[in-house]
């Protein structure tokens, strides 16, 4: 009979344990899908920057594609200028030879020659 006085005394100690519990486990079941959302949210972020680098490292490689073909481009360009600078050249010496032509052309011609040697003296 004592153990049910004493129960019946004590019921409420037991809902306040059980009230005690059931905060706890809800609290828990907050604070895990809140941490189940960040996993989440940084795994999309890892995907994305991944992406991103996949996209950079592709930029890359076209970003070098387009300046070796400059490269090559500017080689090329140097090579026909340095040969047209070289007929000019000729073709102002022979016009030059012409009594009637060269006195006129003495002048361009010394202009010419001047800008080829300042052109090879300038580095690139």
């Amino acid at each position: 009979m004592e153990i049910i006085d004493t129960l019946q005394k004590l019921w409420w100690l037991f809902f306040v344990f059980i009230g005690g519990l059931i905060a706890l486990v809800w609290r828990t079941a907050i604070k895990t899908n809140h941490v189940i959302r960040q996993v989440d949210s940084v795994k999309s972020h890892d995907k994305e920057i991944k992406d991103i680098k996949k996209g950079m490292d592709d930029l890359k490689e076209d970003v070098t594609r387009v300046g070796e073909s400059l490269d090559r481009h500017s080689a090329k360009q140097d090579g026909d200028m340095s040969a047209i600078m070289t007929l000019l050249l000729e073709v102002s010496e022979a016009l030059k030879a012409i009594p009637e032509v060269g006195e006129r052309l003495q002048d361009a011609h010394k202009d010419f020659y001047k800008h080829l040697v300042k052109r090879k003296e300038t580095p690139k």
